[in-house]
């Protein structure tokens, strides 16, 4: 599933955006994930339980990939950082990660 704003979310937003977490977290079979959007990733994080996760890297600079305590493996970035490409590079490495497992 992917969403776009039509604007960056303000402080009212939030309690939308932790809705959205909680109800992709609740539909969404088990599954790895590529977030975007630093408020987005926490809400479906937090509704996940996922309270940290232990860095394997970075997909590229301020990009980071990292591993859930159960397991999942997540990809965060922020709305408007990176390149046109790096959500395409951040998929890659999760498929990368899967096949290893």
């Amino acid at each position: 599933m992917q969403l776009e704003w039509a604007r960056e979310p303000v402080v009212g937003d939030m309690p939308v955006v932790r809705q959205l977490g909680r109800l992709v977290a609740r539909s969404a079979p088990p599954a790895h994930y590529v977030l975007t959007g630093g408020e987005t990733a926490r809400a479906v994080l937090g509704a996940l339980g996922i309270g940290d996760l232990r860095l394997l890297g970075e997909v590229e600079p301020g990009v980071p990939f990292g591993l859930a305590r159960d397991g999942t493996l997540v990809c965060t970035k922020v709305g408007a950082f990176g390149a046109p490409d790096t959500l395409t590079r951040c998929f890659a490495r999760l498929k990368r990660e899967m096949e290893r497992s």
